[in-house]
């Protein structure tokens, strides 16, 4: 995998031809006046689309139709209604938000979602520009990958608290995302999830997260504060590169800090970073590079009992000697 550069949406591979099969198959040709303004998908579900209201209904006891995208399947016929819908009311009855159903819906506004839906599946509000609101389900169990990548106008979203996975760029370039509220449900965040979120200013992190994944806050460039908590073990490359953190507290049980998928350093770029306390006396091994990047100014302290054997391992992994090293006072 490869490092991005800062941009303020990321287009995957699978998204360039998720655009073009969507423009194909619901494209400009299709006239206001013969556009469908209701139908039943796949699974029986009933929807409806008000013109004067802009707003897209569902109805029904299953999850919504898939969006495939993979340029053999026709998409939904909702689908037609992506550049004019404001707002989005699933009703209660409705189990999931399938994958990709509402991609790229530019003028969606608000969501509704009700308290029978339990996933919210892959790329299902990604690139949704205008989303400003969403109101939640409360047993939401799952957001998927790319979720809401891209959704700018986001501005605090607070996760439900049977949530236990939140995916890969979930909320990628959620630009004007300034809060977010993680339960202690939540045990699995993937890459990427809060990268480039440039005005998120603090996280607390769950109770029960073991795996720190990487590049999750990358180029958080507002992010002040990050509290991990004792649960965690694992960190991979590049979770704080390019944040904002000004301290960072390494709980007492992280056993390793490993490079995955990416490269660079923990902390690299972090222009405002001065210090780091690492609690753990249990580091067992961290990747070639993993402190490359550190400020010359950054101290950092360690326990009293480890702190030759940690100077040795963080400098062999990049470290510069010139960033002082000290025991928790």
């Amino acid at each position: 995998m490869q490092i991005r550069k800062k941009s303020t949406i990321k287009l995957k591979g699978f998204y360039m031809v998720a655009i073009a099969i969507i423009l194909l198959l619901v494209g400009h040709d299709i006239s206001a006046k013969t556009k469908p303004t209701k139908g039943v998908d796949t699974n029986g579900n009933a929807w409806t689309y008000d013109k004067e209201t802009k707003t897209l209904t569902f109805k029904g006891s299953k999850d919504l139709e898939v969006n495939l995208m993979d340029g053999h399947s026709k998409g939904p016929e909702w689908l037609c209604w992506r550049e004019e819908a404001k707002h989005l009311v699933i009703k209660e009855g409705i189990t999931g938000i399938a994958d990709g159903d509402f991609f790229l819906f530019s003028e969606l506004r608000t969501v509704i979602l009700p308290d029978t839906v339990t996933y919210i599946g892959d790329c299902v509000f990604q690139d949704c520009l205008e989303l400003r609101e969403i109101q939640f389900s409360k047993n939401i169990i799952k957001i998927g990958d790319y979720a809401f990548l891209g959704c700018e106008q986001l501005g605090k979203i607070q996760i439900p608290k049977n949530v236990s996975s939140i995916g890969c760029e979930a909320f990628y370039a959620c630009n004007s995302l300034t809060e977010i509220v993680i339960p202690d449900s939540v045990k699995e965040i993937g890459e990427d999830a809060f990268g480039e979120c440039s005005k998120l200013k603090k996280v607390k992190l769950p109770k029960n997260l073991k795996v720190i994944s990487g590049h999750l806050f990358f180029a958080c460039e507002s992010l002040v504060t990050v509290t991990i908590p004792d649960s965690v073990t694992t960190i991979y490359a590049s979770a704080f590169k390019e944040s904002g953190i000004k301290k960072i507290v390494i709980p007492k049980n992280v056993k390793y800090i490993k490079k995955g998928d990416w490269s660079g350093g923990l902390f690299t770029g972090c222009k405002d970073l001065k210090s780091i306390v690492i609690k753990s006396k249990k580091i067992e091994s961290c990747y070639k590079d993993a402190f490359k990047g550190v400020n010359d100014n950054v101290v950092i302290q360690v326990p009293q009992c480890k702190l030759k054997e940690y100077k040795a391992l963080f400098q062999k992994n990049g470290l510069s000697k010139k960033v002082k090293i000290k025991s928790i006072s």
